[in-house]
């Protein structure tokens, strides 16, 4: 399209950031009005500036004019049905991208939107454009484009729009960025644009509004960067006076925001515990008749379990109560080394309510091992992989193991595996009891959670797990009620060792805790040091 053919709208909107019609004809726009839809075609060329094919849509008009996607947002751009996305490359301003694609030394910046690229560009510095933060990836794989570049040492400057710091979503978005370019060998940074009053300010905003000549390349170059390589830190006089926000809780009290590990023997109740986590989550009811669980959205993986298996065990727990709509079922994932975690991440995206995933068990999506790998580091990078997952996100990750068979006192030392993988947990929570029995203790130990032991029962007909308190508290009033017993079945006096023999308890303990309750009235004392139930004769 030659130069005077492009219509005012189009060209006030090229205007805004900082370009003009000799741009755009350099840039191959194409102005379109078909359908009453004033719009231009921005066609993607390769890095020696011929098509390839790849275009983007920009559609012109107030918000109210445009057309709306599925939340009500106005759409700007499109592209073809099936189409992946490309890296821009805007042929202005002299710059050779054949050259900077092959020399690592020279510094590229990377920004959203193809306006936006071609602004530094015009003004000679190498800058690409993504259709989109994310659109570097493609079904959870990094575009083809990265390939086309020397990365090794290269630096690359990242300038995402100036509302990164209230979007969650860019923030990971950039981090991902970041992410593949360090392992590309790449010094990647981010540079801080400012917000201009009234909006959010893009790279091509800034330069406009400081002139798009050299004194706003200068001022551009001058903005604060962010080294991503090497983590932002702070002095502990900055950290103590800075406002952090709350921690965050799937179930305030029981289970923090991070990646825990729930384990336990096979066949003692683990996923009856687990389902009744995610549907307190998904409906914002109690957990074990006592937390608050924080309402959200659930991602259930019951990778050992069968549909009809699961469904029955669903319907048993809800007791005729209707299913909530946010706990999602799988019984199928990808393994980690199978695009696993980048199948999470994408389910994740599409569902940012998200608060907690539960993965039943780790053994069915962790790498498979092989004869060569270190135990340790395997079973760490397993849960840390994960872990990385929670915290990006924010979220609960919970993941059921298995226990040892070898009996430990120390319940981290229960868990299957090695340190590994108690070592990466945020919350290591263990089940215990003996099989067939409705009774159990869920031992806790966490970074962000108060160590504690619960007592448990499971109701026979539903299986859910109920608080009965304090493990220990409950373990004292059921060895009292033993030596009460014991007490009845003797029909006599006795020592402590009689009584600890009979109820088949350590004989210190014993006695220690019959002498508590000789204190407090429940037994007496005998002439002859014996102890005796009171109310009954010697």
């Amino acid at each position: 399209m030659s130069v005077g053919a492009f219509p005012k709208p189009m060209l006030a909107d090229l205007r805004r950031s900082g370009l003009g019609p000799k741009d755009a004809a350099a840039l191959g726009f194409e102005y379109s009005d078909g359908d009453s839809r004033p719009c231009y075609a921005i066609p993607y060329p390769a890095l020696d500036g011929k098509a390839t094919g790849h275009y983007r849509v920009r559609y012109l008009g107030a918000p109210d004019k445009l057309e709306k996607d599925a939340k009500g947002r106005p759409i700007r751009y499109s592209q073809p049905k099936g189409s992946a996305p490309r890296f821009y490359y805007p042929h202005l301003g002299g710059v050779d991208w054949k050259k900077v694609a092959k020399d690592s030394t020279i510094t590229i910046y990377i920004t959203e939107g193809e306006k936006k690229s071609a602004a530094p560009c015009k003004l000679g510095i190498p800058t690409i454009g993504l259709g989109g933060v994310w659109n570097f990836f493609e079904n959870g794989h990094t575009l083809d484009d990265f390939n086309l570049f020397a990365w090794t040492g290269r630096v690359v400057k990242i300038v995402f729009d100036s509302d990164i710091r209230h979007k969650v979503d860019v923030q990971r978005a950039l981090k991902r960025l970041a992410d593949e370019l360090i392992k590309r060998g790449a010094v990647p940074s981010e540079v801080e644009l400012p917000a201009l009053p009234g909006a959010k300010t893009g790279v091509d905003d800034f330069l406009v509004h400081h002139g798009s000549g050299a004194k706003a390349l200068e001022r551009f170059r001058a903005l604060p960067e962010h080294q991503l390589l090497v983590p932002t830190g702070a002095t502990f006089a900055e950290l103590a006076a800075k406002k952090l926000p709350a921690q965050r809780w799937a179930i305030e009290g029981l289970l923090p925001a991070g990646l825990s590990v729930l384990a336990g023997k096979p066949k003692i109740g683990k996923s009856w515990l687990t389902l009744g986590l995610s549907l307190a989550v998904a409906s914002g009811g109690k957990v074990l008749g006592r937390y608050d669980a924080k309402r959200g959205g659930a991602l259930h993986l019951a990778l050992e379990d069968t549909e009809r298996r699961f469904q029955d065990r669903l319907k048993r727990t809800l007791d005729g109560a209707p299913a909530p709509d946010g706990a999602h079922f799988f019984n199928e994932w990808r393994r980690v080394e199978d695009h696993g975690l980048t199948a999470l991440r994408r389910w994740l995206d599409k569902h940012p309510g998200t608060r907690l995933v539960v993965i039943d068990t780790l053994a069915k999506m962790r790498p498979r091992l092989n004869g060569k790998d270190n135990l340790y580091t395997a079973d760490y990078e397993a849960i840390e992989a994960l872990k990385r997952i929670a915290d990006e996100y924010g979220l609960a990750v919970v993941v059921v193991h298995h226990e040892r068979k070898a009996t430990a006192d120390d319940h981290l030392d229960r868990v299957s595996g090695s340190t590994g993988l108690t070592g990466a947990a945020d919350t290591i929570l263990t089940l215990g009891r003996d099989r067939g029995q409705m009774d159990a203790v869920l031992s806790i130990t966490g970074r962000d959670v108060e160590e504690q032991e619960l007592a448990l029962s499971m109701d026979p007909r539903t299986m859910r797990w109920t608080s009965r308190g304090d493990a220990a508290d409950f373990r004292m009033s059921q060895e009292r009620r033993q030596i009460i017993e014991a007490f009845a079945a003797l029909g006599r006096p006795a020592l402590p060792s009689e009584v600890a023999d009979l109820i088949g308890k350590k004989r210190g303990a014993t006695k220690k805790l019959m002498l508590t309750m000789a204190h407090q009235g429940q037994l007496r004392w005998t002439p002859d040091g014996k102890y005796v139930l009171v109310g009954k004769k010697e």
